[in-house]
């Protein structure tokens, strides 16, 4: 098994917990499949977006030589994603 895959089977546990914690005992296959498939879209979804993203960025024709910029944007979604979470849980309103 490789390092990153080990290293997600010990972090997949500790990011899901606190979702199972928060389920009712009778919701926790819909909140297991939930999670399951928000996963198998950005499986999908993230090489589409991404790797031309890299390409365009590292091409000849790159207005700036910047291979970072796949890692920029995933960035900017994980912003994203925890500023909707503070707004759901009522941090920010």
């Amino acid at each position: 098994m490789p390092s990153h895959e080990a290293g997600w089977a010990h972090a997949d546990g500790a990011l899901k917990g606190p979702s199972w914690l928060r389920a009712p005992a009778d919701a926790q296959g819909e909140m297991q499949g939930f999670i399951g498939s928000m996963n198998a879209i950005g499986a999908i979804v993230a090489p589409l977006l991404l790797n031309p993203l890299l390409a365009w960025f590292t091409g000849p024709s790159a207005p700036i030589y910047f291979p970072g910029a796949a890692f920029v944007v995933a960035s900017g979604f994980a912003l994203l994603a925890m500023l909707s979470l503070a707004w759901v849980r009522g941090v920010i309103r």
